[in-house]
């Protein structure tokens, strides 16, 4: 019978060791702890994904994939598990995905536990109060991650788990850490509140108490490896409008933008042919206006958007996604580029007297989609009060492979149709493209996405041993083959992600700061998604 045993190491300090006990000698198995930005959870960790394939070419007799958990930070991570793997001394292989942020994902391969873009203030960010590491003071390469208490057996008898802290291994990371400049202010969960935060540099928060510097790992002397590219989308509540023909009037107008009917073959002054249809398409100027505060109300885009306050949710600053927007749509003058404008960067609340656009920074990417579906009038617990008037006139940004709508809603991407329920957002067109991997590809989709760097330590007391080195280049290996990348690997996500060598288009070194070119794939052995232009 095979156990995992967890004990108290290092002076009392609680570290995640599993052991294997065989004729009374203790083995130890390998683990590849991966912690950072949301994504790759799905590539390595789901119950068909690359994780499988990884076990499958190390040997492993038995394998699976554990229920997602989730800790009191909101924190989630996964766990996979093999058995009988080669290569290792205990014959089991545990891999672990957590979602935080890119920030934190280089911090912990760098052995830092930033306290204070961890910690809080008051609301007018004066007072800090950091944050201790949950792992130990001195275990700033440690995190909370899912870990099984026993394995009798094999692989698919794992019980009992829960969180735990371990080494991280792998830092996951949208972009470069030269590239994560941004500040934000406003509290922690965003319309749902928690603490006061404010992540960025110390002088940019006000800060009086030593701390690392922003971005907390700069000079990283960690290896970064490129190794998922993917794009990320514009989501809009439903009551976000514009006046269009509709499919009955059989009639197009100008961009099929209409005033009342009688632009689309139907009398003047009603709204029968002429229905205000949930907006399917955002121009870069727009979303830059919209994001840099520039806009309170939609109809100041013109005669043809019905009037709703303006509300933005968006992310706080350390998740790349909010750098990736920065850097490659807003284009203003914090990235040096200066032919754009800056985001806004305080909150902004509905309950404030200053009035739209309202304003809400939110530390995950669950946070935000929550923001989204709290704007169309999804109940939580502890939510700002949300005014009928406001109701539904939210803008947000995440992954593209999200839900074009939230599961309580019942209508169709793009499509007006009833919207039968509340908390609703789908996922829109930017400047006449919709987000996926052929876009992307093809250099259609403008500047929107990024490629994930996997940084891991090659030398010194955090090197990655042997097997995690094996682990780690058969990883990079499975992920760079585009062919690996299909509709029974990641299901629901093959439509968007890609292996960077496919790609037409590229930002230059890698550089989120730089404009992507074309160089040609370097791997063009593309799938069904490219070949066949499945996507719609």
């Amino acid at each position: 019978m095979k156990s995992k045993l967890f004990r108290n190491v290092a002076q009392g300090i609680i570290v995640a060791v599993a052991l294997l006990l065989v004729g009374g000698v203790a083995q130890a198995d390998t683990y590849m702890n991966m912690y950072g930005t949301s994504e790759e959870a799905n590539l390595w960790t789901g119950s068909s994904g690359l994780g499988m394939t990884l076990l499958t070419n190390l040997g492993c007799t038995s394998k699976k994939s554990y229920t997602t958990i989730t800790d009191s930070n909101n924190t989630k991570s996964t766990l996979v598990v093999g058995g009988g793997c080669t290569g290792t001394d205990g014959g089991f292989i545990f891999l672990t995905y957590t979602n935080k942020a890119s920030w934190d994902g280089i911090d912990a391969i760098n052995g830092v536990f930033d306290t204070a873009n961890w910690g809080t203030y008051n609301s007018t960010y004066t007072t800090l109060t950091p944050t201790a590491n949950p792992c130990g003071a001195g275990n700033g390469d440690q995190r909370p991650v899912a870990t099984a208490a026993s394995c009798p057996g094999d692989a698919t008898s794992c019980t009992g788990i829960a969180f735990s802290c371990q080494h991280i291994q792998v830092g996951v990371s949208n972009l470069e850490e030269a590239a994560i400049i941004q500040t934000t202010q406003g509290r922690l969960k965003g319309p749902m509140g928690g603490a006061y935060t404010c992540r960025g540099s110390q002088s940019q928060c006000n800060q009086t108490t030593a701390t690392a510097a922003w971005p907390p790992y700069a000079g990283s002397s960690a290896t970064a490896q490129q190794m998922l590219a993917y794009p990320f989308a514009i989501y809009v509540n439903p009551g976000v409008t514009s006046y269009r023909c509709s499919s009955a009037s059989g009639t197009t107008y100008y961009n099929n933008f209409c005033i009342d009917d009688s632009n689309c073959g139907g009398t003047g002054g009603n709204h029968t042919l002429c229905i205000a249809q949930t907006i399917d398409n955002l121009s870069r100027q727009q979303i830059v206006a919209l994001l840099s505060g520039q806009i309170s109300n939609w109809d100041q885009f013109g005669v043809y958007y019905p009037s709703k306050p303006v509300t933005v949710c968006m992310r706080h600053a350390g998740a790349g996604t909010l750098s990736v927007l920065d850097l490659g749509v807003m284009q203003g003058s914090t990235d040096g580029k200066g032919w754009g404008w800056d985001m806004t960067t305080s909150e902004n609340p509905v309950t404030s007297a200053a009035g739209p656009p309202y304003f809400y920074f939110n530390d995950l990417q669950s946070d935000e989609t929550n923001c989204l579906a709290w704007a169309d009038g999804k109940t939580f617990s502890g939510q700002d009060s949300l005014p009928s008037s406001v109701k539904s006139g939210a803008i947000g940004y995440v992954d593209a492979d999200n839900a074009d709508v939230s599961t309580s809603c019942a209508n169709s991407p793009l499509n007006p149709g009833s919207w039968t329920n509340v908390g609703c957002y789908q996922r829109i067109k930017y400047n006449g493209w919709l987000p996926t991997r052929i876009t992307m590809h093809d250099g259609i989709y403008d500047s929107f996405w990024t490629v994930d760097r996997m940084y891991y330590n090659t030398s010194g007391a955090n090197a990655l041993s042997p097997q995690q080195t094996t682990i780690m280049n058969q990883m990079i290996s499975l992920a760079g083959n585009p062919t690996n990348l299909n509709s029974t690997t990641i299901p629901n996500q093959y439509l968007y992600y890609a292996s960077p060598g496919e790609l037409n288009f590229i930002r230059p070194g890698g550089n989120t700061f730089e404009y992507p070119l074309y160089q040609g794939c370097t791997n063009c052995a593309s799938p069904d998604v490219v070949l066949k232009r499945k996507v719609k």
